[in-house]
């Protein structure tokens, strides 16, 4: 297992690391910040509007998690951190 895993390092960190920069970078185009809030206020003056771009991308984090925690929860065995 050792061979097979030292065999992979290397691609396996390049893949990673790419994964993680254009992941950044595709961030920036879409950030929920700066950018779709500036973009909305191109299309319509409502505060309300340009508001709910941050508060909608949060929703988008959080809620899954307190959807699916009731179920977590439930689980006979959870996989340990480390």
């Amino acid at each position: 297992m050792e061979i097979e895993i030292q065999r992979h390092l290397r691609h396996n960190l390049i893949v990673n690391l790419l994964d993680g920069a254009f992941f950044g970078f595709g961030l920036g185009f879409a950030s929920f910040a700066t950018i779709l809030p500036l973009y909305v206020a191109t299309m319509t003056d409502s505060a309300l509007l340009i508001g709910l771009i941050p508060a909608i991308h949060n929703a988008g984090w959080q809620l899954p998690q307190l959807f699916t925690a009731r179920w977590v929860a439930r689980q006979s065995h959870i996989k340990p951190l480390c």
